[in-house]
């Protein structure tokens, strides 16, 4: 299993307004290599961060910043800039889901009652309807050879915690070490949402509300529960033989896996 504490470099980095930039890399692999160190960076909102955190994100040698979000939240919320840095948006969902998508989603048509299951429907949606943008993101982050980037959403969580899960599996980490890397994002969505609280008022909250997210439910949106993730990969390796098999439907061949694994791994 993965430790989770770094060996070769560290695994979190802190930039202003930013609470889950991590590095891939010390994960094993089932075939005894590990994620290479300083080459695979996940991420919340970098559209957040300031000119120093710009510049911080740029001294890891990141030349490539792949933004999942919507149109939507890019126009209101602003993207991430550095000269040095390309930045490639894909988004992976057309709009932020909604409580009562979610809901209508679940076999039965009923809420779900547990942190995994609420949100594997969204995960679901991004496998089944916008399995050729998660090819992209996996094409995108191969073609850019050995130089670092790193993919982000808002929360760093669900779509980049998607993009983040099917990378790590492609290159051969164990379902149980990508389910603890999953974990990690639960205490940092909880930093995001009290930065959001002290220094944007009520603006998440309120956000929340509208998409049907109040009280508790917005507490079960912020939750990273392992079992979520692990379900998910089961699930598309049940529906399509392996991981490899559905991604290749999705425009990602075996080659590019092999230059992933090149790129990657050491």
């Amino acid at each position: 299993m993965a430790p989770l504490t770094a060996r070769s470099g560290p695994r979190h980095h802190q930039a202003e307004a930013v609470f889950n930039l991590r590095d891939l890399g010390g994960y094993p692999t089932v075939d005894g290599r590990v994620t290479r160190w300083g080459r695979l960076f996940r991420a919340d909102g970098l559209h957040r961060t300031n000119e120093a955190g710009a510049a911080m994100v740029a001294g890891l040698g990141v030349r490539r910043v792949i933004d999942l979000r919507t149109e939507h939240e890019r126009t209101a919320d602003g993207i991430f800039t550095h000269p040095a840095i390309e930045n490639i948006h894909i988004a992976l969902i057309d709009a932020l889901w909604k409580m009562s998508d979610l809901e209508q989603g679940s076999p039965t048509g009923q809420p779900h009652a547990g942190h995994a299951d609420f949100l594997l429907v969204g995960y679901r949606q991004m496998t089944t309807e916008h399995g050729a943008r998660l090819g992209q993101a996996l094409r995108c982050i191969a073609e850019h050879g050995h130089q670092p980037l790193v993919f982000h959403c808002a929360a760093g969580k669900d779509r980049t915690g998607v993009v983040a899960a099917l990378l790590l599996a492609l290159l051969g980490v164990s379902d149980a070490t990508i389910a603890e890397d999953f974990a990690l994002s639960a205490p940092a969505a909880k930093k995001m949402d009290a930065w959001y609280r002290q220094q944007r008022g009520d603006e998440m909250a309120q956000r929340m509300e509208r998409l049907g997210f109040g009280g508790d439910k917005a507490m079960r949106l912020m939750s990273a529960d392992p079992a979520t993730i692990v379900t998910l990969l089961g699930e598309l390796r049940s529906q399509h033989g392996d991981l490899e098999r559905f991604v290749a439907l999705h425009g990602v061949p075996a080659d590019t896996i092999a230059a992933l694994k090149t790129h990657a791994l050491d």
